[in-house]
């Protein structure tokens, strides 16, 4: 079987998109070797992912480096909106932003949803402007469409490469009530008759 979308937390609770192909055949030349792999229902998601450089951005320039399109953020309070992302039918849903930060410094960038913050990346050093990493957050997405923004709060100028939203997998529906059988249709009961009486003989 091959799952083409799989979350699964690793040990520093970062999420990575996998997919993967199972076989029952170990092959000396694959870099994947896998007799046999169980997930577990609650690992796997909806992945949805968002490029910058097609949202919604104030303040900041589209570049391009090394094949990768970004949004540099500039200055403090420049921002990147993403107006369309699906949140399914609700509830807890996982934020993973793609970045880079070449400065010296930590570039702290807040997260808002549907106009609420709800939390704040570190933002950190990537060694340079061509080195990616990834802030995870997880928050509670309303149903429908939903408007993220992540908003440069410190001035140094971080480039965000990508939106990725994972949401958790519906589970299957519950079985409704099993349906209740009909009654039997009683026969009325027939009271039975009684014989005929017999006259008495009159005496004459």
């Amino acid at each position: 079987r091959t799952f083409t979308e799989a979350v699964i937390p690793d040990h520093d609770g970062a999420y990575l998109e996998y997919k993967v192909t199972v076989t029952t055949r170990k092959s000396s030349e694959s870099l994947l070797k896998f007799a046999e792999i169980e997930l577990p229902g609650d690992v796997l998601a909806k992945v949805t992912t968002y490029e910058a450089e097609d949202q919604t951005v104030a303040g900041g320039v589209i570049g391009s480096l090394y094949g990768v399109s970004y949004v540099n953020m500039g200055g403090a309070y420049t921002y990147v909106e993403f107006p369309n992302v699906d949140g399914g039918s609700g509830g807890d849903c996982v934020l993973s932003v793609n970045y880079s930060n070449g400065g010296s410094g930590d570039g702290p960038l807040e997260v808002s949803v549907n106009g609420n913050v709800v939390g704040t990346f570190a933002g950190l050093p990537t060694n340079s402007a061509a080195d990616w990493n990834n802030e995870v957050l997880e928050t509670t997405c309303a149903p429908g469409i939903n408007s993220i923004r992540i908003t440069n709060i410190s001035g140094s100028g971080q480039n965000v490469n990508k939106l990725v939203v994972y949401k958790p997998s519906s589970p299957p529906p519950s079985p409704g009530p099993a349906p209740t059988a009909k009654p039997t249709e009683q026969l009325p009961t027939l009271k039975p008759t009684s014989p005929p009486t017999t006259a008495e003989p009159t005496l004459l």
